[in-house]
């Protein structure tokens, strides 16, 4: 999200670079315009598109942190889009 709205490099493209080298992400979506901090359906950030690029470019390990207000939501769409493991 941060570089989301900080940046203007697409976020595959921080992934894929960066990707090896990461081991815990902070997640969450915004508009581009301000780091709002939203559920992770809501947004302009296609984050199935992210999560997809996290799992194939970042190591097996990487940990997450659901950077919400209220993280009900997030972790509901994490659920739904097949992301949590059972």
């Amino acid at each position: 999200g941060h570089a989301h709205c900080k940046s203007d490099v697409d976020l595959l493209e921080w992934i894929e670079v960066l990707g090896p080298f990461l081991g815990h992400v902070h997640l969450h979506n915004n508009d581009k315009t301000y780091d709002c901090h939203w559920p992770l359906g809501n947004g302009s950030m296609d984050m199935n598109k992210i999560m997809e690029a996290l799992k194939k470019n970042s190591p097996e390990n990487i940990t997450f942190t659901v950077e919400n207000q209220e993280c009900r939501e997030s972790i509901q769409w994490l659920d739904e889009n097949g992301w949590l493991k059972k």
